[in-house]
């Protein structure tokens, strides 16, 4: 990162290593779009309290495009915060979470075929 004191391309590799996580946290993110569009689609309800009030308040698709825009917010926050002290466990935390939530989504709908 940049105010590290690894030679340039140290710094250029932890940026794009940086870029790979928070590209990661948009990707999961829209899968998890895709499996919430899809469960609603069969009749389930939204699990998550926040996203189920922007159901209830919104169209499917404003919902979908809100919950995209935060994520992209976080990671834009995210990409001009890199500096500071305990960002990057952030994004880790980040990408642990939508990884384990993924996983789910993906035995979720094994165990419903």
């Amino acid at each position: 990162m940049r105010g590290t004191r690894l030679p340039q391309r140290y710094r250029e590799r932890a940026d794009f290593a940086y870029v790979l996580l928070l590209l990661l946290i948009n990707v999961l993110n829209l899968a998890d779009l895709a499996f919430t569009f899809l469960a609603l689609r069969a009749g389930y309800s939204e699990a998550n309290p926040f996203m189920r009030s922007l159901f209830a308040q919104f169209s499917t698709l404003t919902a979908g495009l809100i919950k995209l825009g935060i994520g992209v917010a976080f990671t834009l926050a995210a990409w001009f915060l890199r500096d500071r002290r305990g960002m990057s466990i952030v994004v880790m935390a980040v990408v642990v979470v939508y990884f384990i939530l993924f996983i789910f989504h993906i035995y979720v709908t094994l165990a419903l075929v």
